[in-house]
């Protein structure tokens, strides 16, 4: 609260030619999810989750993807790990056939996170993630690699979900792999489409997205939709 007034006071303060930078920042924020809006007024609301400015999960007419990571740790070891996604999309006559791979990179060596310790901050411990991937409702999920527990498979929100939990260590690295197959249409009209949901406050992860040889790199820094022709 004290580090928000802080901010408020400087912007409200700041010169008028400050404002048009102001509220590029701003704008920017909000679209990569940094900033998230919620209002009681249900009018208000309505109209900035239809601008996209309330880290709403959507529905999407095509492929879906959103992977959202929880650090379950009483450290902020999420500072430090690197995250990459890569997609294999093999299109085929019932829909597409997807292989799915997270890794995640823990370059940092720890701190030290004794109970007994003097002094220092105990910010890079052992990475606990609690995973939760999004992906179209009727979507069937094959085989499941890199859980630490035996994952589960549920809808929610109007999606087909998959949940587990696994660790990182410092300097250390984790592997999630998972096939499924998405229902869809995309032979028919000769083009695949899918949806890629930015999770908020997530910097940037690197996608790389595969789909019947022709590939896409690049940054996750807002939602983004995907389309190839066949």
């Amino acid at each position: 609260g004290i580090l928000l007034q802080a901010v408020m006071k400087k912007a409200l303060d700041a010169p008028s030619e400050a404002n048009t930078k102001i509220f590029q920042t701003v704008l920017t924020q909000v679209r990569q999810k940094h900033l998230l809006a919620y209002f009681k007024d249900p009018d208000i609301q309505m109209g900035v989750e239809a601008l996209g400015f309330a880290g709403r999960i959507k529905t999407f007419g095509g492929d879906y993807l959103h992977i959202s990571d929880a650090n379950l740790g009483g450290a902020k070891s999420n500072l430090y790990v690197k995250a990459s996604v890569a997609q294999e999309i093999a299109v085929t006559d019932s829909g597409a056939n997807i292989s799915l791979t997270l890794d995640y990179k823990y370059p940092r060596t720890a701190d030290n996170c004794s109970l007994e310790r003097k002094e220092g901050l105990c910010l890079a411990g052992i990475y606990r993630d609690y995973l939760r991937v999004y992906f179209p409702k009727g979507a069937k999920i094959g085989e499941v690699r890199g859980f630490e527990n035996k994952s589960t498979t549920f809808e929610d929100l109007g999606h087909t979900v998959i949940d587990g939990f696994f660790t990182v260590v410092p300097q250390g690295l984790a592997k999630i792999q998972i096939q499924y197959q998405v229902p869809g249409d995309f032979k028919k009209t000769g083009t695949y489409k899918s949806l890629i949901q930015k999770q908020p406050g997530t910097v940037g992860n690197h996608y790389t997205v595969t789909v019947n040889g022709k590939k896409q790199e690049f940054d996750l820094t807002e939602d983004r939709e995907i389309t190839v022709k066949l």
